[in-house]
């Protein structure tokens, strides 16, 4: 049953399409919850991390509210190694793998629609392209020209040709290596992902699903929290879905020895920064809205959605129901929060950061400059349920 003041919370968090692992969310977590406390007032203790099972980790959270304490078993439920193994090194193939996403969800989706859901969404998934057409152009042209000019000097042609090849290739080494650093090829390689994930089953990501529904329950039934957080950040979000709706499907079954299903109450599902679209749309992800029409069939485990304005990878305040064409019965499901990341900094600061479209991505997961109704750090370890901290 949940209280005004909790005392103890479970939070079992998934990570987007990242080959960081636990050890990055940990170090994360702790120096950006004591940066967050100047606002809050909370003060934490992040306690050492520890090995749950091969593949999840877990760590202690205790943070004091004037003489409250509330103590939060923060649980990283990990697949930053089957990501690992998607995490195309090559240049030339992360192009390949990717333009069969775009053919695919433009297309056959159609790009106004996208360009409905997400005006933020559609120009962040086409800028990749446009930059990949542009920049080799550049640096071909530039080599050519460089070429030209040479050529009519007493170096010779050849001379002045490998000059202008050099030229061209080191513009075009330089090209690809701003794309990753402004985090576009890491884009492109979810793009590639999300188009193989619709199209083959990955049985390893789903025996880890699997496993993370079946660790959920077993801590749950161990020992219950007064409220337990199944958080899903971007890609994240997605994988989250099915562990939610295997939850709920494992949960309706009596374990052997009990004679009623196993209680979920306390239980909240939030996804922060989603792009469940990019799989839900897909026209061969029938899979997938299977398990995201359980969600919505099955009232159990309410659901909250939080989305940024200007995060371009998210679908902001956009329905997965709706979208997905999926019917579901309950009014304001999911609940639909944003959070105002333009707010938790000053004009300034909020300058500097709103091109870099990673870090304002990971902003969920981060702390503000300025105090505003989104706190990750008192979602998770407050003194009040997530209904009651979540912003409008």
């Amino acid at each position: 049953m949940k209280t005004s003041r909790l005392q103890k919370r479970r939070v079992f968090y998934l990570s987007g399409f990242d080959p960081r692992g636990a050890r990055h969310y940990h170090q994360l977590y702790a120096s950006e919850a004591q940066k967050q406390s100047a606002l809050n007032g909370g003060a934490f203790s992040v306690g050492p991390r520890s090995k749950t099972t091969a593949h999840f980790s877990s760590w202690p959270v205790h943070a004091t509210w004037e003489n409250h304490t509330v103590t939060c078993e923060y649980e990283f439920l990990g697949w930053d190694d089957l990501v690992r193994r998607q995490w195309q090194k090559n240049t030339a193939a992360i192009l390949l793998r990717s333009v069969s996403f775009y053919i695919t969800f433009l297309w056959t989706v159609g790009a106004k629609t996208v360009r409905s859901l997400s005006h933020n969404a559609f120009l962040t998934g086409i800028l990749p392209l446009l930059l990949l057409v542009l920049l080799p152009s550049i640096a071909l042209v530039c080599g050519f020209g460089l070429f030209k000019s040479l050529a009519s000097l007493p170096i010779g042609s050849t001379a002045a040709g490998c000059v202008g090849a050099a030229l061209a290739a080191l513009l075009l080494f330089g090209s690809f290596r701003l794309l990753e650093r402004l985090g576009f090829l890491w884009l492109l390689r979810t793009y590639a992902y999300m188009d193989r994930w619709s199209k083959e089953s990955f049985p390893e990501l789903h025996e880890r699903i699997e496993a993370m529904a079946d660790h959920i329950l077993a801590r749950h039934a161990a020992a219950p929290a007064e409220e337990t957080l199944i958080i899903g950040h971007s890609v994240g979000s997605i994988v989250a879905v099915c562990v939610v709706a295997r939850v709920l499907a494992k949960s309706a079954t009596p374990t052997p020895g009990a004679t009623n299903p196993q209680d979920l109450s306390g239980f909240h599902f939030l996804t922060l920064g989603n792009c469940i679209p990019l799989l839900s749309l897909m026209p061969r992800a029938a899979d997938f809205r299977s398990r995201l029409a359980a969600l919505a069939h099955d009232p159990r485990i309410p659901w909250s959605d939080v989305s940024a304005p200007p995060d371009p990878l998210c679908f902001f305040q956009t329905n997965p129901f709706q979208v997905s064409r999926i019917a579901c019965a309950r009014a304001g499901y999911p609940r639909l929060c944003a959070a105002r990341v333009f707010r938790m900094f000053t004009p300034a600061t909020y300058r500097g950061l709103r091109w870099n479209k990673v870090r304002i991505h990971f902003q969920y997961l981060m702390a503000a400059e300025l105090a505003t109704g989104y706190d990750f750090f008192l979602l998770t370890a407050g003194p009040r349920p997530v209904e009651e901290t979540l912003p409008e």
